[in-house]
């Protein structure tokens, strides 16, 4: 019969962990998002652009688009710095 060594420890090495920084997880999953609806709007026309269609499109909740962008204006205008 064996007996476990005192020097048995873990399987896997111990690294430091991304932060858990509310702010920071935050305005990184806020900039992912700008990306991501600058990616859908490119090259299309600007009167297709709805909320409905992007939240279709990328996948983000509607009410966190009518919020952040009350009006299409401000979310093409905020994308799209092209776009006047």
């Amino acid at each position: 019969m064996t007996v476990p060594s005192a020097s048995v420890g873990r399987s896997h090495r111990i690294t430091s962990r991304t932060s858990r920084d509310p702010a920071r997880v935050v305005a990184l999953r806020d900039a992912r998002r700008r990306i991501l609806l600058r990616e859908i709007i490119a090259g299309v026309s600007h009167e297709r652009v709805t909320h409905e269609w992007l939240a279709l499109q990328s996948g983000i909740p509607l009410p966190y688009l009518r919020w952040r962008y009350p009006t299409i204006e401000d979310l093409v205008r905020t994308l799209d710095e092209s776009w006047v």
